[in-house]
């Protein structure tokens, strides 16, 4: 390979192209450059340390160029240039370098003609400028065509003197911006050579180029054989043309096809600066409008099609991925632009915050469910894509009413844990009123796929549950909370929980002393009360009684469960208190008896005062309580007294009858067997 050894380097060529990688990664000639210290490619270098003393350990003071030659045969394969030269002809090309003429020659190369094609360049531009309109770029092309591109061997010397008295001279460069004029090559802004090489890329640069025009920046347009003799030069940067599209309108970018849109936005994006895209209307979104990006605003989002499908109109701010490309969404999705530009990606918790936007936080929300924003088909379109992302925590939802209910008119309620959501069961519609009524939100098993944790199963034990929650909702008693039930709608709830005391009540099921003490305070248990009317009471207010035995009277605060209407069983799952007769009669009867029975009470009460005196024998308490108080009727009538026992007589005794006739003291024919072991002897 030919190389050339200075200092501590080596420069390695590749003129067939064939055994170095091209540089750089574009088409440049295949090169490489390596510190020779280092002790690499001793082969190649072996050839200057047995000529020239050269040694690889120390850097070499000078300049060794090595140049095989080839044969025709490689020249014929060589896909640069296939001309074959002979070593007679390098001779004598050596020995004309080392001529006068030679040197004389490369004196006018460096020194004069320099200056005379400047100076030709000054005459022509005048030329142009006189004959064509500053405004047609025509002519000014053909004028660089008088400038050396292409360099080659000894004229790179010529070439690099003119183009260094070029960036000293005055104005030798055309721009078309303002009109049209002539400027310096410090005032010049040229064409990025990086940028144009696609046909693509060339149409973006045309349409920059012509952009930063039209705002007075003095682009200079040179074919790219000029601009890579003019170093340091002061070329358009996607800074400069992000400075310049800040403050105009959309239409720069509304007018330019897809591919290079999205390859001008590449371009802006090239030097990572995305911070400095603010206040760039740029951002193609999917109402086919272009956003201002701004910190400050309202974000812009990047999404899916279909969580896009689920907010329609938001179109605004979703922007549109079919309009850029992947490496603009990585970009614009990374944690520099959600801070400086307002740009996020939809994940789960983006999600959830756009579904709270349109649903403002709270437990209800009542929605028209034919209406233009919320209605049934966007609800159907958000669940549907909440069944089929299983990633979203449905506790999120905790807030926002998510969750649409059963009933003539629409109603959303959220998934917090505290409401009294449950499962419609179609076959308990009575039920269901019951519990619509009461607070309850009933919900279509459709939605039981996510869930399970949060809306019950329509259940006895659930039902309870509801009711409990629905009162703490409201925070009112359980009492208070079934006031508006009927009394119908009440015997339907007793038989509904008596007839499902299997999953209340059995040991297999989820038993609870929470869900017996629900129960008991349902008021849906029919009892006497003082005034002897059927009212429905919570089971912790009621009593019942022995089964043969009836109610007569009832004080004041107390509740007797009425005995047709409750199964026992039932009642002493719930721990529904048994009143003893002793009691009763103590409580309920002997405080309220009087002292001459009504006549409408005197039948009533002898069939009561029978059933009592039955259970005389085996309870001695109740004798002994019986005896100290007047409960026993004489037989008269109308005006029925009431006697101790001690105080009445059996008529059928012929001394008694005697004695007390008409004294109105025979006990009533009724009580005469039940009376036996207290009657006077």
């Amino acid at each position: 390979l030919p190389s050339v050894v200075s200092g501590s380097h080596a420069i390695f060529f590749d003129p067939h192209q064939k055994y170095l990688p091209s540089r750089d990664s574009i088409n440049k000639p295949a090169g490489l450059i390596t510190n020779f210290v280092k002790g690499n490619f001793e082969d190649q270098f072996r050839p200057y340390t047995r000529l020239f003393d050269f040694d690889m350990a120390k850097p070499f003071k000078g300049t060794l160029f090595r140049l095989p030659l080839r044969t025709q045969e490689l020249a014929r394969e060589s896909k640069l240039r296939k001309i074959f030269y002979h070593p007679n002809q390098i001779r004598r090309l050596l020995e004309e370098f080392q001529s006068y003429l030679g040197r004389w020659n490369e004196y006018l190369l460096r020194e004069r003609l320099p200056k005379i094609h400047l100076q030709f360049l000054q005459e022509l531009k005048l030329l142009v400028s006189n004959e064509d309109s500053l405004t047609d770029d025509v002519s000014f092309k053909h004028y660089y065509y008088y400038w050396p591109q292409n360099v080659e061997g000894m004229f790179n010397d010529y070439y690099g003197k003119f183009y260094g008295e070029v960036m000293q001279s005055g104005d030798l460069f055309y721009t078309r911006s303002n009109r049209g004029q002539w400027i310096s090559y410090q005032e010049a802004v040229f064409e990025d050579q990086k940028l144009g090489y696609s046909a693509i890329e060339k149409e973006v640069l045309k349409l920059v180029s012509n952009f930063l025009i039209g705002r007075s920046i003095n682009v200079v347009q040179l074919p790219f054989g000029i601009l890579r003799h003019l170093p340091n030069r002061q070329i358009i940067t996607p800074e400069l043309v992000r400075d310049n599209i800040r403050n105009a309108n959309k239409a720069f970018v509304e007018k330019m096809e897809k591919d290079v849109f999205i390859a001008f936005f590449e371009y802006l994006l090239r030097d990572n600066a995305i911070a400095e895209l603010n206040g760039c209307t740029i951002l193609p979104l999917m109402d086919m409008s272009f956003g201002t990006f701004r910190r400050e605003q309202l974000p812009f989002y990047i999404a899916s099609e279909e969580v896009m499908a689920v907010f329609p109109n938001l179109s605004s701010r979703f922007v549109n991925p079919g309009r850029i490309s992947t490496p603009i969404i990585d970009k614009l999705t990374s944690e520099e632009a959600t801070e400086e530009l307002n740009v996020e990606i939809v994940d789960h918790n983006v999600f959830v915050r756009l579904v709270s936007e349109m649903l403002r936080p709270g437990d209800r929300l009542v929605y028209d469910r034919n209406g233009t924003k919320i209605n049934d088909v966007w609800l159907d379109k958000l669940w549907d894509y909440l069944d089929a992302t299983k990633g979203i925590n449905m506790t999120a939802f905790a807030n926002i009413p998510i969750l649409p209910t059963i009933g003539p008119n629409g109603m959303l309620v959220s998934l917090n844990p505290k409401l009294p959501l449950l499962y419609e069961d179609y076959r308990k519609s009575n039920i269901n009123a019951i519990l619509t009524k009461t607070g309850t939100h009933l919900i279509d098993k459709r939605y039981s796929s996510r869930l399970s944790k949060t809306v019950l199963g329509f259940s006895a034990t659930n039902v309870l549950k509801c009711i409990q929650l629905a009162s703490t909702k409201a925070k009112c008693s359980i009492e208070e909370l079934l006031l508006p039930i009927s009394d119908i709608e009440r015997d339907t709830l007793r038989t509904f929980l008596q007839g499902n005391d299997y999953d209340l009540f059995d040991s297999q099921s989820d038993r609870s002393s929470e869900t017996i003490e629900i129960l008991r305070q349902l008021p849906i248990f029919p009892a006497f009360t003082s005034s002897l009317k059927v009212v429905y009471k919570p089971a912790m207010d009621c009593y019942h009684l022995p089964d043969d035995l009836s109610v007569f009277s009832v004080r004041s605060g107390m509740a007797i469960l009425c005995k047709d209407h409750t199964d026992r069983k039932f009642t002493a799952e719930i721990n529904i208190p048994e009143l003893s007769v002793l009691e009763h009669l103590r409580d309920n009867v002997l405080p309220l008896l009087k002292n001459t029975l009504p006549v409408a009470k005197i039948d009533e009460y002898q069939t009561f005062l029978c059933k009592v005196l039955s259970y005389v024998e085996k309870s001695p308490p109740l004798c002994e309580m019986l005896k100290q108080h007047r409960i026993i009727p004489s037989n008269e009538r109308p005006n029925c007294k009431l006697f101790k026992a001690s105080e009445l007589y059996d008529e059928r005794h012929p001394v008694f009858a005697a004695v007390f006739s008409r004294a109105g003291k025979f006990v009533a024919n009724i009580f005469l067997g039940a009376y036996k072991p207290w009657t006077q002897s």
